[in-house]
């Protein structure tokens, strides 16, 4: 619910507000989605874990990335061709709107979900306060950072940090090109939502064999994407919106695989009593680096061009193909972790 509103008060800044107004709802909106992100992460990661398996947690990841894109297509596709004679503004709020209806609807359908694992009945609240809660996370944080297993999942999380970068730099470098077409954003979103129905099979299939295969496959695919956009953009042959969107797409099929491979890798090794700390001090990690990175990669775009931004990204994308073959594991130490935890 508290996405929901967030999402609806942008709209309400964009069409009634003056660019003050607009820029500290933005503000505000990201902060608070990015608090409720982190807070879900570390529900989910828990309660997945507790009550699947690590063949079911795969399934399930990847049905959900699939139903959803596919949903996500469908009421895109409907908006667009319903709203064709209004101006472009009233028709991507409408988009937004529909957005707000399906986190609302999720929240309902999430007040059926129980968690029925034996560790809850032994949960005691805990009341910190600021200052005993930020103790204990340093104290978590050096504890996590003793473990070898931890200290290379951080690796793999910060160098993948960059590569995810790809989806909003690749959807700017697009809103810069087709601002002005009444068909950019309908149809980048439909290419994004496309991408998260072809990435579930794909990934699904390959994160049988591998995590690390997952891994390394798309950091290359965003590498190979970002080149040949870079590559289009200097040489001024990317005027096409099929051309960014195609390419929103492919890095939106690789982040997908990303994401979710880590966060399936993290489940698989992160033993019991260590998941939830090493999962909030992983992220408080990324997060942090991600702000920087971002900031940097902005002001890049900002003062010359988007382009560098996104020949960054496809070096890095690089390097953490080549770091996930050292760092990971093949497929048969994988299963014999699990089958140790079990």
């Amino acid at each position: 619910m508290t996405l929901a509103v967030c999402f609806g008060a942008t709209i309400v800044a964009v069409l009634f507000g003056d660019k003050l107004q607009t820029m500290l709802v933005f503000i505000a909106c990201v902060f608070v989605m990015g608090m409720v992100d982190e807070f879900q992460q570390l529900l989910q990661t828990d309660f997945i874990n507790d009550n699947l398996n690590s063949r079911s947690r795969i399934t399930l990841k990847y049905s959900q990335m699939a139903l959803g894109g596919g949903i996500a297509v469908t009421l895109t596709w409907l908006a667009h061709e319903l709203t064709l004679d209004l101006p472009p503004l009233h028709r991507h709020s409408i988009v937004v709107a529909i957005g707000v209806t399906c986190f609302t609807l999720s929240a309902c359908a999430v007040l059926a979900v129980r968690d029925f694992s034996a560790s809850v009945s032994m949960r005691k609240p805990a009341t910190r306060s600021p200052i005993e809660a930020l103790s204990n996370y340093i104290s978590n944080t050096v504890t996590m950072m003793r473990h070898g297993w931890f200290r290379k999942f951080i690796a793999l999380r910060l160098i993948f940090a960059i590569v995810v970068l790809s989806v909003p730099f690749f959807s700017l470098i697009s809103a810069e090109s087709h601002h002005a077409s009444n068909k950019g954003l309908t149809a980048l979103i439909i290419s994004y939502a496309m991408g998260y129905i072809v990435a579930g099979p794909l990934w699904g299939a390959l994160n049988n064999v591998s995590h690390r295969l997952v891994m390394v496959a798309s950091a290359l695919l965003v590498a190979v994407a970002g080149a040949t956009l870079a590559i289009l953009h200097i040489y001024d042959i990317d005027h096409d919106v099929r051309i960014h969107a195609a390419a929103l797409f492919t890095v939106t099929v690789a982040v997908r695989g990303i994401i979710t491979v880590l966060n399936l890798y993290y489940m698989d090794i992160a033993p019991k009593d260590q998941r939830v700390n090493g999962i909030a001090v992983a992220r408080s990690f990324v997060r942090i680096m991600m702000i920087c990175l971002s900031a940097t990669l902005a002001a890049v775009a900002h003062l010359q061009e988007t382009v560098w931004a996104i020949i960054f990204i496809t070096l890095a994308s690089l390097v953490a193909a080549v770091v996930s073959l050292v760092v990971t594991r093949n497929r048969q130490d994988e299963l014999s972790t699990i089958s140790g935890k079990i």
